[in-house]
């Protein structure tokens, strides 16, 4: 690795670290989400913001203190606060947002300026010169998977505190893990390379691994694949209940609850992308957007369903013209998990007002309900609502970064006769868990939303 590749990694940390903190980031991200709150009495709130209002409400409390307290309507009122750095700062898990917001930042910096890297080696090997792309990607891969492991902390220590989540939730993830586990094993043990392959063992075998090993490896990749999809159950109920509001399946009319259309339009495309993206992996259907090969020529690499395909197409000039190379719709899954993250970190603040909107949501319920609502309980409420904001955005954060740090190093160099120094094993492990996420991720949010909606589960 040349110094100045090197100069310009230390450069691209630095300017990345004092951004986010100077330049507060992880606050920017949330600046302009609106919280509630119920005040003490309503003749103390500002009528600007007042969803109502009764002014003898006081007095008529002082007549009949003797008499229970009937919930009135009209004396009902609900505060629309906007969020800004000193509210930010008092709420929980903040400290843990603020530096997920780093650690998601910090590496793809590094991703990037290794990019640029291997777009410039490739045009001076074309010019005639060499360079060792695999040596200048020591340093985005190193950085790279200690993010990933202090992202995958911070979101067990959010998801699964004890003082926030549920002993159920805890047990479920357990379990949802464990299946995890057997699903990641069957793709790792029975599923054949003709279904989906990740060219694990040609990448094992360059590295002169031998058979015990890779079985003992495949374990670890599974349980590592088990652990991440335990994680996501609670971002992923966090997410669906997003959704949910979001676009009013609740059929509530509240003006402060309505999103836009582009939210909504945003909203949907984060439940259908993760799912097209996780089927073009698989070859059966891959091979319906793959050119076919030329006529008389054998493709070793080709399935079952590509032949069946191309017999059928036998004699028609376009056929053969149809669709992707093998390069291109490689580079087009790339895509199609990069563009999945960005939608998902898009969605960022949408889904955090709308978790933020349940404060309106419980006030709503105790105006229509029909039992007699409890002001100090739903004042408490409302208040734990907001005061664990962070921890929704937290998850809604950490699974679309770890999607955009395992594509990105997928990408990086393998090894070959000009660079023994590749990190060709490392690719195809971050490529399966890219894909994983995908899977684990459109998996548990499919079933989540359908128990939503055969009312199995309840948004608030």
């Amino acid at each position: 690795m040349s110094l100045f590749n090197a100069g310009v990694y230390a450069a691209a940390s630095a300017i990345t670290v004092f951004l986010v903190f100077a330049g507060k980031i992880a606050a920017i991200s949330l600046f302009g989400s609106h919280a509630y709150l119920l005040p003490d009495d309503p003749a103390d709130g500002n009528p600007g913001s007042r969803a109502g209002s009764d002014d003898n409400r006081k007095s008529s409390r002082k007549k009949n203190s003797r008499e229970k307290f009937v919930w009135n309507e009209g004396g009902s009122e609900i505060l629309r606060v906007t969020i800004g750095d000193s509210y930010l700062e008092n709420t929980r898990y903040y400290p843990e947002y603020d530096r997920a917001v780093l650690y998601a930042a910090l590496p793809v910096s590094l991703l990037v300026a290794r990019e640029f890297f291997s777009f410039q080696s490739s045009g001076s090997e074309n010019g005639g010169s060499s360079s060792s792309s695999s040596s200048d990607g020591f340093i985005p891969v190193i950085a790279t998977t200690f993010c990933v492991l202090k992202l995958l902390h911070i979101l067990s220590k959010v998801s699964w505190d004890k003082h926030s989540s549920r002993n159920s939730e805890w047990v479920l993830s357990c379990g949802v893990g464990l299946l995890g586990f057997i699903l990641a094993t069957i793709f790792l043990f029975v599923v054949p390379s003709e279904i989906i392959d990740f060219r694990l063992e040609r990448a094992v075998a360059g590295a002169g691994i031998d058979k015990r090993s890779f079985t003992a490896i495949r374990l670890a990749i599974a349980f590592g694949a088990a652990w991440l999809t335990g994680l996501f159950l609670g971002p992923v109920l966090k997410y669906v209940r997003s959704f949910w509001i979001g676009t009013n399946q609740l059929g509530c009319d509240i003006s402060v609850m309505k999103t836009s259309v582009w939210s909504q339009f945003l909203l949907n495309l984060g439940i259908v992308l993760p799912v097209v993206s996780t089927l073009l992996w698989l070859k059966p259907m891959a091979d319906l957007f793959i050119r076919l090969p030329e006529k008389n020529s054998i493709d070793h690499g080709s399935t079952g369903w590509q032949w069946q395909r191309r017999s059928l197409f036998e004699g028609k000039d376009w056929a053969g013209s149809v669709g992707f190379s093998p390069e291109t719709f490689q580079d087009l899954k790339f895509v199609g998990m990069i563009l999945t993250g960005v939608i998902q970190l898009l969605l960022l603040r949408i889904n955090v007002q709308a978790y933020l909107n349940l404060g309106v949501l419980a006030w709503y319920e105790s105006l229509h309900g029909s039992k007699t609502p409890d002001a100090a309980a739903l004042k408490h409420k409302i208040l734990v609502v907001n005061h664990f904001m962070c921890r929704v955005a937290v998850q809604n954060l950490v699974p679309a970064v770890l999607l955009i740090l395992f594509a990105g190093l997928s990408r990086s160099p393998s090894p070959s006769s000009n660079s023994p120094g590749g990190f060709g094993f490392v690719a195809q492990a971050a490529q399966f868990f890219a894909w994983w996420t995908l899977l684990s991720w459109s998996l548990l949010t499919s079933t989540v939303l359908a128990l939503f909606r055969f009312g199995m589960l309840l948004a608030y």
